[in-house]
C-alpha cells in the first residue's frame, strides 16, 4: 500500500512539500526569533486573514478545478477563461477586504500600510492557485521551481532587511517576492496556452459548481472562525504576545504539514480518478487503505514531537516562547483530530456532497461561539488550545456520523 500511494508523481509532490513547507517552517521560526511574541503575533493576526482567502481560493477555484479536471481535459479553453474570470474576482475581493481592513484600522493596518498589505494578501493567494494549477494538470517540474524561486528571493530579501524590527518589514518582503515569482511564473506557464472567455459557458460551469462551491466555502469559513475567532479574542483580551507564543508552537507542528498537504494534493486527485473509473465503493475502499497507513505515520510523529517539545521550544523558538509546554501538547491532539477528519472530507468532495461538512462545522461553530469569550477569559492561552482541540474532537464525531448516513445513501443508490 506505502509503495501504491509512493508512485513516481506523488515522490514530485513530495517533494515539493517538503520545500514549500520546509521552507515555510523555517521563515516562521526566523520570524517569530527576530520580531519577538509581540510583533509575531500581530504578524499572525493578518496572516490569519490571509489563511481565509486561502481557503475561499480553494472552494471557490482550486478544488472545483481538481475534481471537475476532465472538463478542463473536455473544453481546455472556455475552461481557461472560466477560472481566469473567477480569479479576477477573487482577487478584487481580497483588495476589498484590505481596504475594509485599512478604513476600521484592523490590526493594525491603515492607509500607510495598504499597500504592502493588499500586495502581500493578493499574491499570497495567487502564488497558491498558481501551485494548484500546476498540481490539477501534473506538471510538478514547474510546481518545484515556483517553490524555489519563492524560497531563494525571500531569502535574499530577508537577507537585505535585517534586522527585523516590525510585522510590516515582513509584509514588504513577502508581497514583492510573491509578486515576482507568481508574475514571471504565470507568464511562462500560461504563455502557450489558449484563453477564450465565454460568458455563456462560464455561467454554465457556475451554475452546475455554485450548490457545492457554497458548501464548500461555508464549511471552509466555519472551520476558519473555529480556530481562529478565539485567537482573536485572546489577543482582544490579553494583547498579542500570547498569540506570537501560540503562533511559534503551531510553526513548530508544523513539521506535520508537508504529509497533511500531499494527502490532499496526492490521495483527492487519485481518489477522483478512481470514482469516474471504478465507481464509489472501490474509491472509498481506497481511501480506507490510504488512511489507515498513513495513521500510524501520523501518530509516531506526534509522539516523537510531543515527547520532545520543551526541548524543542527551548531550542528553535528561544526562551522567551518557555513556560506553556502543555499548550503545546494540547494543540497536538487537536492535529491528530484533525488528520482523522480528512478521510470524511475526502468523501464528501468526491460525491460533491459538502453540505454535511457545513453542518458538521456548523454545530461545532455554534457551540465553540458560545464557549469561547469565558473559555479564553479564565484560561487565556490554554483556554485557547483546549477550544481548538475540543473542536477538532467534536467536528470529528459530527462528520462521522453525516458521512456514515451519506455512505449508505449513495451505496443505495448505486445498487
Amino acid at each position: 500500500m506505502i509503495r501504491k500511494i509512493l508512485n513516481k508523481n506523488s515522490a514530485f509532490v513530495g517533494f515539493d512539500q517538503v520545500i514549500s513547507s520546509g521552507s515555510n517552517f523555517v521563515f516562521s521560526i526566523l520570524y517569530a526569533r527576530l520580531l519577538g511574541p509581540q510583533q509575531f503575533g500581530l504578524y499572525g493576526l493578518i496572516l490569519f486573514i490571509a489563511f481565509l482567502l486561502l481557503r475561499a481560493e480553494a472552494s471557490f477555484i482550486a478544488i472545483p478545478m481538481t475534481v471537475k479536471i476532465s472538463r478542463y481535459k473536455e473544453d481546455r479553453g472556455c475552461y481557461m477563461g472560466y477560472l481566469l474570470l473567477k480569479t479576477a474576482l477573487l482577487m478584487l475581493v481580497v483588495v476589498a477586504c484590505s481596504c475594509v481592513m485599512a478604513m476600521v484600522k484592523m490590526l493594525g493596518v491603515n492607509y500607510h500600510n495598504l499597500l504592502y498589505v493588499s500586495l502581500f494578501l493578493c499574491f499570497f493567494v495567487l502564488f497558491d492557485l498558481a501551485k494548484k494549477y500546476c498540481l490539477a494538470v501534473f506538471r510538478y517540474q514547474a510546481l518545484i521551481a515556483l517553490d524555489i524561486s519563492y524560497v531563494l528571493l525571500n531569502s535574499f530579501a530577508l537577507y537585505l532587511v535585517l534586522p527585523l524590527k516590525h510585522a510590516s518589514q515582513v509584509f514588504v518582503i513577502s508581497g514583492v517576492s510573491y509578486c515576482c515569482v507568481t508574475v514571471v511564473g504565470c507568464f511562462l506557464i500560461f504563455k502557450r496556452e489558449t484563453i477564450m472567455v465565454s460568458l455563456s459557458k462560464s455561467l454554465y460551469f457556475l451554475r452546475d459548481e455554485l450548490r457545492s462551491m457554497w458548501h464548500l466555502f461555508l464549511s471552509s469559513f466555519l472551520q476558519w472562525g473555529n480556530s481562529t475567532i478565539p485567537r482573536y479574542v485572546l489577543n482582544y483580551l490579553s494583547g498579542a504576545t500570547y498569540i506570537g507564543i501560540l503562533n511559534g508552537y503551531l510553526s513548530l507542528v508544523g513539521f506535520l504539514n508537508p504529509l497533511f498537504l500531499m494527502m490532499d494534493n496526492v490521495i483527492l486527485p487519485r481518489l477522483s480518478h478512481t470514482l469516474h473509473n471504478s465507481g464509489f465503493k472501490q474509491a472509498r475502499d481506497d481511501l480506507n487503505r490510504y488512511m489507515y497507513v498513513l495513521s500510524g505515520c501520523v501518530l509516531l510523529m506526534i509522539v516523537v514531537i510531543g515527547f520532545s517539545g520543551e526541548w524543542l521550544i527551548k531550542i528553535v523558538l528561544g526562551s522567551k516562547y518557555i513556560g506553556y509546554n502543555y499548550v503545546f501538547d494540547i494543540i497536538l491532539v487537536s492535529y491528530f483530530f484533525q488528520f482523522l477528519i480528512k478521510r470524511y472530507y475526502y468523501l464528501a468532495n468526491l460525491v460533491s456532497r459538502q453540505d454535511i461538512l457545513s453542518k458538521a462545522y456548523g454545530i461545532v461553530f455554534v457551540v465553540m461561539l458560545c464557549s469561547c469569550y469565558f473559555v479564553v477569559k479564565y484560561l487565556q492561552i490554554m483556554g485557547v488550545a483546549i477550544l481548538m482541540a475540543s473542536s477538532m474532537a467534536l467536528m470529528f464525531l459530527m462528520v462521522r456520523h453525516f458521512s456514515r448516513l451519506l455512505v449508505e445513501r449513495v451505496e443505495g443508490e448505486n445498487e
